[in-house]
């Protein structure tokens, strides 16, 4: 920092407080969004799927659609309402540009429409498309793999595509195995416990179970990837909020630059970024580093840490 007297401006608005009023709405919005990708997968899609042994252009160009449309018509505006609430707060709450006018008795007022939020909104949007679209196509490619390798019916292939749509490759993985063994534990308890059923009778029972107990495990892998996935985006939308409302009292004059700081508050917290980043302090726009390397932090800039835990925070000092 340029010489000049130090003054700590805080957190601004607690992370808790903003979670509270926007989780809920990044999460509906993810579920409206799943919800048209849903009605996508049709069982004539899921055969065509099975007799190219890929996934159709018609289904992908479909998915991508949706995720384009869903970015402008619902993630962009609810995304751009978190950043400005981080920064202005409401009635009851106060964000950052307030906390920088209490802590230096100014009296400046957010601008909630500079080109640079602008810009900064827009290619998180991007960058979160390109991200949902390539978790879509890797999970329905993963699927249709794991589908003809263990002569999955139609049935139960139409099944798995519908789920892996809203979750990563990875757990797209998981689920599959979970299956896979759950099948195989259904067919011995159940040919143990009834000799007399064999066959397609049996295999038949046995999938039943089998399938009730992924769809159970599926829907606790959907919740946590969509609660995921708006904790990220919320931290990286009141990143956004504090960033751009000190660059703002920068350009207004009120300072002449601004520091972020890492600061861990749970000690009982392992998470590695915890432990490397814990009282780094760094200039506005720089990243955070490990042993002096420094490392992109989200997928936009280096500005805000996407990988932040809840159990950590970011402090803010001005110079005036």
């Amino acid at each position: 920092m340029n010489a000049g007297r130090v003054v700590k401006i805080g957190t601004g608005m607690p992370f808790g407080k903003f979670k509270q009023k926007y989780g809920a709405k990044i999460i509906g919005i993810l579920e409206s969004l799943w919800g048209k990708q849903f009605d996508l997968i049709t069982r004539n899609r899921v055969l065509d799927a099975i007799r190219l042994q890929g996934i159709p252009d018609e289904l992908l160009d479909g998915m991508n659609r949706n995720v384009d449309a869903w970015i402008k018509e619902k993630f962009i505006p609810t995304y751009t309402k978190a950043v400005i609430y981080a920064a202005d707060g409401d009635s009851e709450t106060i964000g950052m540009a307030d906390s920088i006018n209490r802590a230096l008795g100014a009296s400046i007022m957010f601008n909630p429409s500079t080109r640079r939020m602008i810009d900064y909104i827009n290619k998180e949007g991007a960058n979160l498309a390109v991200e949902l679209t390539n978790n879509q196509l890797l999970s329905l490619k993963t699927v249709l793999k794991h589908a003809i390798q263990n002569d999955w019916s139609n049935t139960t292939t139409y099944s798995f595509m519908k789920k892996g749509i809203t979750l990563t490759p990875r757990e797209t993985v998981w689920l599959e195995n979970f299956y896979q063994r759950s099948l195989k534990n259904a067919l011995e308890e159940i040919s143990w416990n009834n000799p007399n059923l064999k066959g397609r009778a049996l295999l038949k029972a046995a999938t039943r179970v089998a399938e009730n107990k992924a769809n159970d495990k599926f829907l606790f892998y959907q919740r946590s990837r969509a609660q995921r996935i708006a904790t990220t985006e919320l931290i990286r939308a009141k990143g956004e909020g504090d960033i751009e409302a000190h660059q703002q009292a920068i350009d207004a004059g009120i300072i002449s630059a601004a520091e972020k700081q890492w600061e861990r508050r749970n000690y009982k917290d392992n998470w590695e970024t915890s432990i490397l980043y814990d009282g780094q302090r760094i200039g506005l726009d720089e990243s955070f580093s490990q042993f002096g390397i420094p490392v992109k932090t989200t997928m936009v800039d280096f500005r805000m840490p996407g990988e932040i835990n809840e159990h950590c925070e970011i402090v803010f000092y001005a110079r005036r």
